[in-house]
């Protein structure tokens, strides 16, 4: 059971979802995560990335 558990904790591929805003990377990432099978991929929006976008949508 420990071999099981060791390559449960410690994955042999990573990846990343590079998307740009308002594509779809949220349906996306959940649907990844729903199927158990792919990680428990996450997303990362930079503060200054924030600050751009509402100034370009005025808000």
């Amino acid at each position: 059971m420990g071999g099981l558990f060791h390559k449960l904790r410690h994955p042999r591929r990573c990846y990343v979802v590079w998307a740009i805003l308002r594509s779809g990377s949220n349906l996306l990432t959940n649907g990844l995560h729903a199927t158990r099978r792919a990680g428990r991929p996450m997303q990362f929006f930079p503060p200054q990335s924030e600050l751009e976008f509402a100034a370009m949508v005025r808000i």
